[in-house]
């Protein structure tokens, strides 16, 4: 069975007050992808869900805190939207 490990991913606020939080998805098979799914205002969009769903086994691992430039470059590197982590994503 397939193994989904998610960490919520939490940074300050912008200067709006936009919060700047994700979920950082490993996701493992025969094969280990990395995803960042942006939190937005929907709390992810069901993510857990939709991931338990898809028949994956998830593992909720501890929150933590980073900087405004590492959320981005998380964001930039893992967050490119080719695959969201309940698919298959070859």
């Amino acid at each position: 069975m397939d193994q989904a490990f998610v960490q919520h991913i939490k940074a300050p606020n912008d200067r709006s007050g936009n919060p700047r939080r994700l979920y950082l998805v490993t996701r493992t098979g025969p094969a280990t992808h990395v995803y960042a799914v942006d939190e937005g205002y929907d709390n992810g969009g069901g993510l857990m869900r939709k991931l338990r769903a898809a028949g994956l086994r998830v593992f909720e691992l501890p929150s933590i805190e980073v900087s405004p430039t590492q959320y981005k470059r998380l964001l930039q590197e893992y967050g490119d939207g080719r695959w969201t982590p309940w698919e298959s994503g070859q």
